[in-house]
């Protein structure tokens, strides 16, 4: 069975165990659409087509150990944090693109290492997506590497203040 987090299923978001479990599901929905939308784009597709395919079977494969549906309080702070995340423009941009993906894989690195700290086995393979969507990256990323990443720092460093402020406690890792 073919699991879509968007645009098909309510929006999700971690109940979890810690706020990087939070975080990364919240970029995993983030990257679900953009990546489901960007698919869609048959010029794109033809330029990225393998590593974005290969990206979405990754998600599709495991998503049901990341998708959490969360209180509706939950979906409203999730959906105020996507919101959050359009404020520089389009998601579909490739250098917005590469910023929000250098953040996804940023934040699934943090909870996959934590992750191997609390010694889990059989969770939600954030190391998998990490990887898949770091390949999609530098395949769109060409030269504009370190300005991209410059764009991610900034980006990631936003996004976790929106959403300490949604969940209502100070930044913090």
């Amino acid at each position: 069975m073919t699991t879509h987090l968007i645009p098909t299923a309510p929006p999700t978001v971690a109940l979890a165990t810690t706020i990087r479990d939070r975080r990364a599901r919240l970029w995993l929905v983030i990257v679900d659409a953009w990546t489901r939308a960007v698919l869609a784009d048959a010029e794109c597709t033809a330029k990225h087509g393998p590593a974005l395919r290969r990206l979405a079977r990754t998600i599709d494969a495991t998503a049901e150990r990341a998708h959490v549906v969360a209180s509706a309080l939950g979906t409203e702070r999730a959906l105020a944090w996507r919101d959050a995340l359009h404020v520089d423009g389009t998601l579909t941009a490739p250098k917005s693109a590469a910023a929000v993906l250098w953040c996804a894989v940023a934040t699934w690195d943090d909870a996959a290492d934590e992750q191997q700290r609390r010694h889990e086995r059989g969770g939600v393979p954030w190391g998998r997506y990490a990887r898949a969507a770091q390949t999609v990256v530098e395949a769109i990323d060409d030269a504009a590497g370190t300005s991209s990443a410059r764009a991610a720092d900034g980006l990631r460093s936003r996004m976790e203040a929106v959403e300490a402020r949604l969940w209502g406690r100070a930044v913090s890792s």
